[in-house]
């Protein structure tokens, strides 16, 4: 386990002189040469060993070093007979790099030790302080970094004598190296810093770069991100005009986790495409992948699993590619993750015992420690505590060996929990007093910072509240002096969780707030819509604490009211704004990138369609297969490419759109006829809040049915199999509906006294159809005439998007569609349609996107009948197969839907299957084709929540717009719609999959008599 908001950092190669390189030997050589000769030296003696050293150096310098050594001992033993102390001195000093050049370090060390005191006899500065160098490079990597630091520091004062900036520069960059990798971070900083003057004195940009890349890093390890990120930007601006792009590329990814941890999402998201973009030009095929393992990490901390999940798909072939089996493991870790946070353990199992066999294939220590970890998590969470305890011992055992005390610390917590689950108190201090104890060993601040976190969770476990609030506390403090705010925000939360476990409620509430506070800055701050969904979903479960315990202290208004502020929110912000074209203002190149890569998408679409074709819709198509796959990544990089526009974006109306508060309860009532009531749910893991709330009066009920059993009734009742409707059962009413309704309904009932309802669905309440919950003598869906609304406070908005009434329809039907089955009754259902409102239908050659396009925004009511196709890992491409010409490719997607003027429509109807559904955020954002035409204008959307059947699709929908054309509203009509549709087709599955979202209209007869009084 690692800290959430860690940052991949850049490995750097030290830039200290090794001197053990070619250009060594021939310093050597100038400088012996030029000594001038002193008399008593033996002139031709010297002369032989200068001949003899020259013939070792030429051998050095073509790599064989065993002769060179030969010669150059020669010339040592020449020298001393020839009284030179010089050259006696610096043949030592040569035979010592060529040991150290082989690989004998003792060798090199007898040889270096020895030319020492021979330099400092003759007063050689600059030699003795090389000497003195490579010296501690020999204790370096040996281990010694103690021994190493002093030989460095005396090179340091050899060097007062001799004007070499750069040696001197290199020293520094040496000793602020070491103590770097001793933890003395400060030391560090105060050499690093010394030589980087030094640098930009000699015009050394590249050394200067590399300076300022390793201080930067250094602060990020001590948790000034301010700071880090100064330098990481002042490194880039000179790796830009040094014109070296390969080095731009992780700087970039360094300088994206700094603004992370900032805060700063929008800033880090644009960080991370760069990176992304630079890495596919260079064609560094490494690189791509660690910026989409970088990508996929940024989503999964914003809880969106699908974008995650595809990042690291992506990530997980290009390391197949490379034939990397350790990263392979790593994407397939990160994919068990993000299964196993959703709690699917199955899937999360496969991944991780895939991972785990390619470590002990690649003998990765640490990673397989990481994938053991895993296993114990989640055999902890099937229940099986002894498994967990082994397999958490056994990566125990291997972070200590390895020396990680962060791993270390964080495995002897699992086992602590597992020891408070089993109720051994004194084996649960002895572990946390161990965790503790390594804690205080971390210096990374973020590390620490999380790992104390995780330490209060195990003693709010124990309910031991007050050692928890403390261990808290400290990681707050540590968060607060590293300007982490996110880190802040959750500490905050954790603070209050233990004074509400404490009792003291109102400072519970009060950090909430605060918690609360800071992520709405920082939803704020995130600017678009994708960041700011992610940000929502940090902040939910701090929402859930609040909400919770202001039903627990009898405060209902003000949980319904954090109940709104937790859901929604980037729906809400879009929809409070008129509609803004996000290419307006944009890049010219990045609109260039984007048109030719819809076109790209376009022709790949068309060619995957006549693959298809010529397959059959039933059977196995590879080829098709293989350019499925590449029309995937392809979408992944087109949704990439949007949020760099929006990114990048310099239109002042983009960049300020404003972020819109959440209803409050007075406020809704406002908006309240007399007809309607709203039911307004909050699904949490204990159990579920239903706000039921009309113009003058309002309830709130605790219902005590789990976010868990929801989840299992709903699954069951959407897994039924498709009955046959003509001989239905005497009683064809799925099992579960039953229970829903007695769970969901029935505690509510003595206050649902209006005719209209409105239901405000949460998590995974959204997949569920009200209109078909029963109490086996009535269904709700005919007590009461049912719409949805994404949230509460999105009601005012979607009011003043009402139209007068009109009687134009634009009605489509498209039956064909590649690879599908042809729809038989939707050219019929268009005509019959079509008919109620004296039109003609548009229907298969006729039916194309471009028509619809160019029409649709003349129309009040707009309905297509045709397939459609969710696309969960790609939401912007659900689509409504429409017909294909030469304008347009006859799909008819999410993102276009965008950029629809329907300032006319007042209602779209999508006769098509899982038109209702789309990918779906914690925060309870959902991108979809039924919240896109919302956004594009209308007020009101019928759409589908499965596939459903063609024929009671048909007879559905011409009951629907004949009960419209007999002046009801569009929710009374759906409501009479269903209960028409049931008498033929009796069960659920055929006529409750249409639910309507948005305006649920007015009564056409109560309009007029309304006119007539005024």
């Amino acid at each position: 386990m690692q800290p959430s908001r860690f940052v991949s950092t850049l490995r750097l190669i030290p830039v200290f002189v090794l001197f053990l390189t070619a250009a060594t030997w021939t310093l050597v050589y100038s400088a012996s040469s030029a000594v001038l000769q002193p008399q008593e030296i033996d002139a031709p003696l010297q002369k032989q060993a200068e001949q003899i050293k020259n013939e070792g150096i030429k051998l050095a310098q073509s790599g064989q070093l065993p002769t060179a050594l030969e010669k150059f001992t020669e010339a040592l033993e020449l020298y001393r007979r020839a009284h030179d102390p010089k050259g006696e001195a610096k043949q030592t000093y040569n035979i010592g790099l060529v040991y150290s050049n082989m690989g004998q370090p003792q060798n090199a060390l007898k040889y270096l030790n020895q030319a020492l005191p021979l330099l400092r006899k003759l007063g050689d500065s600059d030699y003795e302080a090389n000497t003195l160098v490579n010296i501690a490079l020999i204790h370096q990597e040996q281990g010694d970094k103690d021994l190493a630091l002093q030989f460095y520091l005396q090179a340091l004062t050899s060097l007062q004598n001799v004007a070499d900036r750069s040696k001197e520069a290199q020293i520094l960059m040496g000793v602020g190296s070491l103590y770097e990798a001793t933890g003395n971070f400060q030391q560090a900083l105060v050499y690093l810093n010394r030589a980087l003057p030094l640098w930009q004195g000699l015009a050394d940009r590249e050394k200067e770069v590399v300076t300022l890349e390793y201080i930067a890093l250094i602060n990020h390890t001590l948790g000034d991100y301010q700071q880090a990120r100064d330098f990481f930007e002042r490194s880039l601006v000179l790796w830009k005009a040094l014109g070296n792009r390969e080095r731009q590329a992780p700087v970039l990814k360094a300088l994206a986790g700094v603004q992370d941890n900032l805060g700063q999402y929008r800033e880090a998201l644009a960080l991370h495409n760069q990176e992304l973009s630079l890495r596919q030009e260079l064609g560094d095929r490494a690189g791509q992948a660690g910026a989409l393992e970088d990508l996929g990490l940024f989503y999964a901390r914003l809880k969106d699993r699908p974008k995650s999940d595809e990042y690291f798909r992506l990530a997980l072939q290009l390391w197949r590619e490379e034939r990397n089996p350790g990263n392979e493991a790593n994407m397939l870790l990160h994919l068990g993750d993000n299964a196993y946070n959703e709690e699917q353990y199955q899937s999360a199992l496969a991944y991780y015992n895939q991972a785990l066999a390619l470590w002990q294939q690649a003998k990765g220590q640490a990673g397989e420690a990481r994938i053991l970890n895993k296993l114990g998590s989640l055999n902890d969470s099937l229940g099986d505590r002894q498994k967990a305890a082994l397999y958490f011992k056994q990566a125990k055992a291997i972070w200590h060996l390895l020396g990680n005390q962060f791993e270390e610390a964080y495995t002897i917590r699992k086992l602590a929990l597992i020891a408070i689950e089993a109720g051994d108190r004194q084996q649960t201090t002895d572990y946390l007093n161990q965790t503790i104890a390594l804690s205080q060993q971390i210096s990374n601040p973020t590390f620490k910072a999380y790992l104390l976190a995780l330490i209060g969770l195990a003693y709010s476990s124990m309910e031991d509240h007050r050692k928890a609030l403390e261990v808290y506390q400290q990681a707050h403090d540590l968060h607060v002096k590293i300007n982490d705010r996110s880190g802040e925000a959750l500490a905050l939360s954790n603070i209050g969780f233990a004074y509400e476990g404490l009792g003291e409620h109102e400072k519970a509430l009060d950090y909430y707030r605060q918690s609360l506070k800071i992520y709405e800055q920082l939803r704020q701050f995130a600017s678009i819509e994708e960041i700011k969904t992610g940000v929502a979903a940090q902040s939910a479960e701090t929402y859930q604490r609040a909400v919770l315990l202001f039903s627990r202290l009898g405060q209902p208004s003000e949980a319904f009211h954090y109940t709104e502020a937790a859901r929604a929110r980037s729906f809400l912000d879009q929809i409070a704004v008129p509609q803004f074209d996000i290419r307006k203002k944009a890049d010219a190149e990045l609109l260039r990138q984007e048109q030719a890569l819809a076109q790209e998408l376009r022709l790949l679409d068309s060619q995957h369609r006549a693959l298809l074709a010529k397959g059959g819709f039933s059977e196995k198509n590879p080829a098709a297969d293989k350019l499925g796959g590449q029309i995937y990544v392809k979408q992944k990089e087109y949704e990439a490419l949007l949020t760099r526009i929006r990114l990048t974006n310099n239109s002042s109306e983009y960049a300020s759109l404003i972020m819109i508060e959440p209803l409050r309860l007075a406020e809704v009532q406002k908006l309240l006829d007399g007809a309607t009531t709203l039911l307004s749910y909050y699904v949490t893991p204990q159990k579920t809040l239903a706000f039921v709330i009309t113009r003058d009066s309002f309830n709130a009920l605790e219902l005590p049915v789990s976010e868990k059993t929801l989840r299992a009734q709903i699954a069951a009742f959407r897994t039924f199999d498709k009955p046959d409707f003509k001989s239905p059962a005497p009683n064809s009413r799925p099992a579960g509906l039953k229970e829903l309704y007695t769970a969901l309904v029935a505690p509510l009932k003595q206050h649902l006294k209006t005719p209209v309802v409105g239901i405000i669905p949460n998590g995974i309440l959204h997949y569920l159809p009200f209109a078909a919950l029963s109490d086996e003598s009535l269904y709700f869906g005919d007590e009461h005439a049912l719409f949805y609304l994404p949230s509460v406070s999105t009601l005012p908005f979607i009011q003043q998007k009402r139209k007068s009434d009109s009687n134009r329809a634009l009605v489509m039907a498209q039956s064909k569609a590649v690879n599908l089955p042809p729809l038989l009754n939707a050219d019929q259902e268009a005509r019959s349609i079509a008919r109620l409102y004296n039109t003609q239908p548009l229907t298969g050659a006729a039916a194309t996107e471009s028509a619809f396009r160019a029409q649709s925004g003349d129309y009040s009511i707009l309905h297509l009948a045709a397939h459609g196709q969710l696309n969960s890992a790609n939401p912007l491409f659900s689509r409504i197969l429409l017909g294909a010409d030469k304008q347009a490719d006859g799909s008819l997607e999410v993102r276009e839907i965008y950029d629809l003027a329907l300032a006319k429509t007042n209602l779209v109807v999508l006769s098509a299957c899982v038109t209702q559904l789309g990918a779906q955020s914690p925060g309870d954002d959902i991108i979809g084709l039924n919240r896109a035409f919302i956004y594009a204008g209308t007020p009101s959307v019928v759409a589908s929540l499965w596939s459903v059947d063609d024929e009671a699709t048909a007879y559905l929908m011409t009951a629907f717009y004949t009960s419209l054309r007999q002046g009801m509203s569009k929710a009374a009509a759906l409501q009479a719609a269903q209960r028409k549709t049931r008498q033929r087709f009796q069960h659920p599955y055929y006529w409750s999959a249409f639910v309507l979202t948005g305006d649920p209209g007015t009564p056409q007869l109560l309009k007029r008599e309304s006119k007539k009084t005024r």
